[in-house]
């Protein structure tokens, strides 16, 4: 299981890493979110808890996303950042970048977006 979220975070902070395109912004997501916890199998577990058991995936577990007020978005994790924009249509959050797009979804205060059965959950700073 450690290394079925390892991958999905992996996997998730490479599209975050080449943000860049088209959208229009909304208070609501205005702001700093950072990554709180992930979901896979049934199990629900903390970034604090993941750092613990893989302390070399840090840097990469710390990532956040800034929602500027407009259509700007800026995405940091490991080292890398990546600016780009993103659209808010109800509780979809779509950020684009190079053609390509990701969807979260507002759910309770939180921003979770779905990969392959694993849920990432941001928490707005």
């Amino acid at each position: 299981m450690k290394k079925g979220i390892a991958l999905s975070l992996v996997l998730l902070m490479v599209v975050f890493a080449v943000v860049g395109c088209g959208g229009a912004g909304n208070n609501e997501v205005v702001g700093t979110w950072k990554m709180s916890e992930v979901e896979a199998a049934g199990q629900t577990i903390t970034v604090d808890q993941m750092i613990e058991l893989m302390p070399s995936m840090e840097s990469l577990l710390n990532m956040t996303i800034t929602f500027e007020q407009g259509d700007k978005v800026k995405v940091e994790a490991a080292g890398i950042s990546g600016e780009g924009t993103y659209k808010v249509d109800g509780s979809k959050v779509t950020i684009s970048a190079e053609g390509q797009s990701m969807d979260f979804t507002l759910e309770n205060g939180k921003m979770v977006i779905e990969q392959d059965g694993t849920k990432c959950y941001l928490k707005k700073q």
